[in-house]
């Protein structure tokens, strides 16, 4: 079934192409999460020290929003800190995208056993 797959010409890019492209989601997900788990430290930090900014709310409500939704890392050229909508909105592109493609490569695949066995 493998060799039925990777070794027909006819359908080597999609084979080691969509294989290539599966990794390359992987990974890049992957490095989302683990910029994911660092936000966390910043964010929970953020809660933790609160009471930091009874005395001024509104710097505190300030940087709870950088935090969150702020599009400064982007519009900097990501330089500071990315927040949490600039992480988690690419990510779910990514992992519906990475879904998607990975039943397409399936089907793909499965398509060549049936196309050699007949």
């Amino acid at each position: 079934m493998i060799k039925s797959f990777y070794a027909n010409r006819e359908w080597a890019v999609w084979a080691y192409g969509g294989a290539i492209a599966l990794i390359a989601s992987l990974w890049l997900q992957v490095q989302m999460s683990v910029a994911i788990n660092e936000w966390y430290g910043g964010f929970y930090n953020l809660l933790q020290n609160a009471k930091d900014y009874v005395d001024r709310p509104q710097e505190g409500i300030t940087q709870l929003y950088d935090q969150l939704i702020s599009l400064q890392y982007v519009l900097t050229g990501l330089e500071g800190s990315p927040s949490f909508a600039v992480i988690a909105f690419p990510y779910i592109a990514l992992a519906i995208f990475t879904g998607w493609f990975t039943r397409i490569y399936e089907l793909r695949w499965r398509g060549t056993i049936i196309f050699i066995i007949y």
